[in-house]
């Protein structure tokens, strides 16, 4: 949705990054009573619910110690086991208030999105808009905000937002930006850990996966690890970590043959390789150790998306 961007004859389009200031801390609890009334839960269920999120009591830290317990009048813990899931309701909510209001002649879908009625994607408190680039479109998904705002306590903040433009002329650009006064971004931009970019990826923009990699070796190296330790991790740490990746972006060889080294280093002390890696990189049946091979992986997980795509084409 955001790989056309980087063009100048394009239609106009928009996507704004929206940051919420302190998500879990504003939620207002009359807003979140409602919500949990509106999906019809038991009264008792809402009570005992209600009992637990509103009997929280705070405590200041001074100089490393704890004083005073302070009763809170609004929000959900953090840690608290129950939070993400009222959170998620709280902001299904917001859901169901774009798609009501983005449901008039007056919004324009962003053209990519248009076929599958896409306005936005939310995880959690990470939220992106998306519309046509015209100021009808933009100011209906603003007014959402601002109505999503007064009834949950759940405000925009401005300096942490961003909003990304292609194709729109340089006289509507500058009302678009005072009427969201949201600074203008640029790609690529980090959503959900990962760079969202309107060209192909350089091996830079893959710096925050082995800067990652390289951080967690280098915490493991201080330890005495035995060798089948130092395989477990990465076995079980390290391609954990590579899996998030793998299954979105084709990883470039120059990144690929990085990790290797990193991996290759830390598995065997810093010494020589007695074996080669990609004799390492089978199943223990045919002599390996086990650990998968990041291209062939790689290609596994781009082709299961592919094939989703083919199975469900009428989906996200």
């Amino acid at each position: 949705m955001v790989r056309q961007y980087s063009r100048k004859r394009i239609s106009p389009r928009c996507t704004i990054n929206v940051d919420l200031r302190k998500a879990f801390d504003s939620v207002s609890w009359t807003f979140l009573s409602r919500v949990l009334h509106g999906y019809d839960f038991s009264p008792i269920f809402i009570s005992w619910i209600m009992e637990c999120v509103s009997t929280t009591s705070f405590s200041v830290a001074l100089n490393g110690s704890l004083h005073g317990l302070f009763p809170g009048k609004k929000g959900l813990r953090q840690g608290d086991p129950m939070s993400p899931a009222l959170f998620v309701l709280c902001m299904e909510y917001f859901s169901r208030l774009i798609k009501r209001n983005t449901s008039n002649s007056d919004f324009n879908f962003q053209p990519k999105c248009e076929k599958l009625k896409i306005t936005h994607l939310l995880f959690a408190d990470d939220l992106m808009l998306f519309s046509r680039g015209d100021l009808p479109s933009i100011h209906i998904l603003i007014e959402c905000l601002q109505e999503f705002r007064d009834v949950s306590g759940l405000a925009v903040n401005t300096a942490k937002s961003n909003i990304f433009t292609a194709g729109i002329q340089d006289d509507i650009l500058d009302e678009v930006l005072a009427m969201t006064e949201f600074a203008r971004g640029h790609m690529p931009v980090r959503y959900l850990g990962i760079p969202l970019a309107a060209q192909r990826l350089s091996f830079t923009d893959y710096s925050p996966l082995v800067d990652q990699i390289a951080g967690c070796i280098h915490k493991w190296i201080a330890k005495s690890l035995s060798f089948a330790g130092r395989l477990e991790l990465i076995r079980s740490i390290i391609q954990g970590v590579e899996c998030f990746w793998l299954q979105i972006f084709p990883l470039l060889v120059a990144v690929i043959e990085k990790i290797h080294r990193l991996c290759r280093a830390f598995l065997w002390n810093s010494k020589r390789a007695p074996v080669a890696w990609e004799d390492i990189c089978h199943l223990k049946e045919e002599s390996g150790l086990g650990i998968r091979h990041i291209q062939s992986w790689n290609d596994a997980l781009l082709a299961r998306v592919l094939w989703n795509i083919h199975c469900k084409a009428d989906t996200l």
